[in-house]
């Protein structure tokens, strides 16, 4: 997209056996947008996470991203191999440590910012909610121009699911946020 927005027009997905997904999508985002897509289970919404992402190749369509763009995607269920906590947020590039302990504490992990160093099997230590406020922490200190959130606070109700995105946003004030649930 050379206007540098997220554009989807016509967008329409199918499934392996031709069933339609979800028809005749159409939007344009600007950076600092955010678009909530809701709906009921069933009803396409993990394939166009999919598809915006580039990994759902059935359906007709224009998806487009502005040049350049990095994007992430946050999962609903956030899968953490051993190792330290510091890793898992780093994702290949250092970060100082009070970034890290910055984004801990914004997403309501501060406890753990003692622990940065510690190798541990954190997918049986952490509830889900806590794995989804990680993986929020980690979206911000990715610093992405696109984030798609697929369920990523559907462990929280809505005012503290809306306490979360608030905090993503403040962080990340110009990312285009499209999230899923």
């Amino acid at each position: 997209s050379p206007d540098g927005l997220v554009r989807l027009a016509g967008v329409t997905l199918i499934d392996r056996d031709g069933r339609t997904l979800a028809a005749d999508i159409s939007c344009s985002l600007p950076p600092g947008a955010t678009l909530h897509v809701s709906g009921e289970l069933g009803l396409g919404k993990a394939a166009l996470v999919q598809a915006v992402a580039g990994l759902w190749p059935w359906g007709r369509g224009t998806i487009m991203l502005p040049p350049g763009a990095f994007g992430t995607a946050v999962p609903q269920k956030l899968h953490l191999t051993e190792g330290s906590l510091r890793a898992i947020l780093e994702t290949g590039k250092a970060v100082p440590e009070a970034q890290l302990e910055s984004a801990l504490r914004r997403y309501g992990l501060s406890g753990l910012a003692p622990l940065l160093d510690e190798s541990r099997d954190w997918d049986k230590e952490l509830a889900t909610g806590d794995r989804q406020r990680l993986a929020l922490a980690r979206a911000e200190l990715e610093r992405p121009d696109v984030v798609l959130l697929d369920e990523a606070t559907s462990a929280f109700d809505t005012d503290a699911a809306l306490e979360l995105l608030t905090e993503l946003r403040a962080a990340r004030p110009d990312a285009i946020i499209i999230a899923f649930g």
